[in-house]
């Protein structure tokens, strides 16, 4: 007995061929994380940019994982991607530590160009009065016996006032005269009899400029140049005792001075300032009081005094004596 044929007409479909998705849907995340890991390898080169590079890095790895599990023709690119996330990783680390390493060193040099901190202070100074060079240089010791010429230039450069502490022992002539480039006296910075001990300023001529002492000593003598920013500031309504050559700095509000001698037979006794007159505020040739005005009003204004006895100064309204240089 025959079995009967099933008819075609009842035959089960034939199933569709598989979907592109299907045959290689990692592919896509194969060739990503090769784009991914070359990516990162560049920027783990890089100081700074290297901590940019972590983020791709696991990114990459991401993409090579799921590229190469779920891949077909493409699992290549996810292991050359994986394999480039992992060698970046380990540059990036590299530089990474490197850069930290470095940090201290970058910091001091972007300070030291005018930085962060460097602008930070200079706003500071913007609020408070110009108190001469933020940097004292250290004094220059010139030391000698009789005559001589020794070269000079003032602590706070050829074209600042200079500022000095002069000496001399003997009972003769001791003198100091600046002398320009061409040896011509431009300048009488001391004439005393000696011994001597006081604080002088040069370079006051704006025409010319002292490059040359030319001292004149029958023993010992002793030149120490010092920076503007170690002269001693006078205060507003303030008083100062003190004897023979003196120099002040003043910051404060426009007033009068009053330069008093002790010995009225004193008549080399006057004062300079910088703001004042070439001649000087006021002497003492007819009197034993002389007065002039200090301008001040937040500029350094330098003053000198000259004499050979003691003295007293008075600014303002401040009592006589109040204080001593």
């Amino acid at each position: 007995m025959s079995t009967p044929q099933a008819s075609s007409e009842f035959a089960p479909p034939t199933p569709p061929p598989p979907t592109a998705s299907a045959r290689g849907g990692g592919d896509g995340f194969a060739v990503t994380a090769l784009i991914l890991g070359l990516s990162a390898l560049v920027l783990a080169t890089i100081p700074f940019a290297c901590f940019a590079a972590f983020p791709v890095i696991v990114a990459a790895a991401v993409c090579g994982i799921v590229g190469a599990v779920r891949g077909t023709g493409r699992r290549t690119e996810s292991f050359l991607g994986l394999g480039a996330s992992g060698l970046a990783l380990l540059i990036a680390a590299l530089v990474g530590v490197s850069t930290f390493q470095q940090l201290p060193a970058i910091a001091r040099g972007f300070d030291d160009a005018g930085g962060l901190r460097s602008l930070g202070e200079e706003l500071d100074q913007l609020t408070e009065p110009d108190t001469g060079p933020l940097l004292t240089p250290d004094p220059v010791e010139l030391r000698g016996t009789g005559d001589d010429t020794v070269a000079v230039v003032p602590a706070d450069g050829a074209d600042q006032y200079g500022y000095a502490h002069i000496t001399a022992q003997g009972t003769g002539v001791f003198s100091v005269v600046g002398l320009d480039a061409a040896g011509d006296d431009v300048e009488y910075i001391v004439d005393v009899q000696a011994p001597y001990d006081g604080y002088v300023l040069w370079n006051t001529d704006a025409e010319a400029v002292v490059t040359t002492f030319e001292v004149v000593a029958d023993d010992a003598w002793g030149i120490s140049i010092m920076g503007l920013g170690t002269i001693p500031e006078l205060a507003g309504d303030s008083s100062r005792r003190g004897v023979g050559d003196v120099v002040f700095v003043y910051y404060d509000e426009a007033t009068e001075a009053t330069l008093e001698t002790d010995d009225e037979s004193d008549t080399s006794t006057w004062m300079w300032s910088t703001s004042g007159p070439p001649g000087g505020l006021c002497d003492a040739f007819v009197s034993a009081v002389c007065r002039g005005s200090l301008d001040g009003e937040g500029q350094a204004e330098l003053l000198q005094i000259y004499a050979d006895s003691g003295w007293t100064l008075t600014v303002g309204g401040a009592p006589a004596g109040s204080s001593t240089t």
